[in-house]
């Protein structure tokens, strides 16, 4: 990871004495007078067998019986979980037509059925996912019904509370509050974080779909988009799950499709990474309705200690950054003093950083982090460092003045000034990935 667990049936055979008829003979006399006494003591240990069957039966019933009972209740199974949806995801075609105009977001609603509650105060209501495109995230509402006209709002954040109506970040803002008949914490499997081990967890990031073009026009004619919850995982890589109820994957890095329209130094560098980095520290994690949620891997540490604001700084969720003082039992390494995803694209706004391919033996130890190790590349001369490299100063090659300002007072470092200071450190992840 670059940063940047019978009642026994008795059933005794019951004999019957058959005796031959006298005959008036002195032979038979003789023979009787023989077999009496011998009849006399079959019949007196009979009765000593019987009494004796019979108190030791009666012992042994009741004592099975006292077994018995201990043994139903030891082997009776446990039921099984009553599961929390019953259902699929499942994309509506009507408008539930639950928006406000006060929002002024045009783009398109898309409405997914997502399973019927099986349990709890939503017993017997369905879920519903509704998504709107905003930036590479949507925006999400969900709701539960009974009968499409009115809806209970999750809030699980206490957004509703917590913020005005007029602030973004109020689902008010969007909705039309008379279909909205009461606000709960909705059961679920996909909570806003999943601990993975003492150290790491997964922080909720937002459903997995993409904006698409619809045919529809807002006031001013321009094309309105839908985002499109994505159902087809083909492409995508299964890890192990913590989570009997859940289902993990990972998508691997692929070359974009705008590749041949690069220049050659972007090229060189898409050559890089993918001959380096796997994919990223996203996850897609997976509820038996098959609503896909990505999370992002963050220190356990990040997420106790996360407060949302309410300003842009809210967009920064848990992940895996932290800062020169965090490193600890470092020894004589010099360090930056701050670090975050490592080589980001663009404005970086997403928060997963890289997953690469590297082995144990590529790497020295440099200190922990929350008790996590550390380590950094053997090799100072690696190609991914310069790659780095090449990402922080492209700002300064194309507007040095820009880049002086930002970073008042710093001077351009050189590649092996930058490379000396440990620009890139790396951990496992739960998943034994660098």
């Amino acid at each position: 990871m670059e940063i940047e667990q019978n009642i026994q049936n008795i059933n005794p055979n019951i004999g019957n004495i058959y005796s031959q008829p006298l005959q008036d003979t002195q032979k038979n006399k003789v023979k009787l007078n023989k077999i009496v006494p011998v009849i006399l003591i079959i019949f007196f240990l009979c009765a000593i067998s019987v009494g004796a069957y019979y108190l030791g039966s009666k012992k042994f019933f009741q004592k099975s019986i006292t077994n018995d009972k201990q043994s139903t209740i030891i082997s009776t199974p446990t039921p099984e979980e009553i599961p929390l949806f019953t259902g699929k995801l499942q994309k509506l075609n009507q408008d539930l037509k639950i928006f406000s105009n006060s929002g002024g977001h045009e783009d398109k609603a898309s409405y997914y059925s997502a399973g019927i509650f099986n349990k709890g105060d939503l017993k017997g209501y369905t879920r519903i996912i509704i998504t709107k495109p905003n930036g590479p995230y949507p925006y999400t509402f969900t709701l539960a019904t009974k009968d499409f006209q009115t809806y209970i709002l999750n809030d699980s954040d206490q957004n509703t509370t917590n913020y005005s109506e007029k602030d973004w970040q109020n689902l008010y803002l969007y909705l039309d509050k008379n279909k909205i008949s009461a606000i709960k914490t909705f059961d679920t499997y996909q909570p806003k974080s999943i601990k993975l081990n003492d150290n790491l967890s997964l922080y909720y990031n937002a459903i997995l779909g993409n904006s698409h073009e619809t045919t529809d026009k807002d006031s001013l004619g321009n094309t309105l988009y839908e985002y499109l919850i994505n159902i087809d995982f083909s492409t995508f890589k299964s890890l192990n799950s913590p989570d009997k109820n859940l289902t993990f994957y990972y998508q691997p890095i692929s070359r974009p499709q705008y590749f041949d329209q690069l220049d050659q130094a972007s090229k060189d560098s898409q050559i890089i990474k993918e001959k380096f980095i796997n994919t990223t520290s996203e996850i897609t994690v997976i509820d038996p309705t098959g609503l896909p949620i990505i999370y992002i891997l963050a220190f356990n540490k990040n997420v106790d200690n996360y407060q949302p604001k309410s300003d842009s700084a809210s967009l920064s969720t848990p992940h895996l950054s932290f800062i020169k003082s965090d490193i600890v039992n470092a020894g004589d390494y010099s360090f930056y003093t701050k670090y975050n995803k490592a080589i980001p694209g663009g404005c970086a706004f997403t928060n997963e950083t890289f997953v690469t391919n590297f082995i144990d033996n590529d790497f020295d130890k440099v200190g922990t982090v929350f008790t996590v190790p550390v380590y950094r590349l053997k090799d100072k001369n690696h190609s991914l460092y310069k790659l780095a490299y090449d990402n922080k100063m492209e700002y300064y090659n194309r507007d040095s003045a820009a880049w002086d300002q930002v970073n008042k007072g710093l001077t351009k470092p050189t590649l092996t000034e930058y490379v000396d200071n440990n620009p890139l450190l790396f951990i496992k992840d739960y998943w034994q990935r660098w």
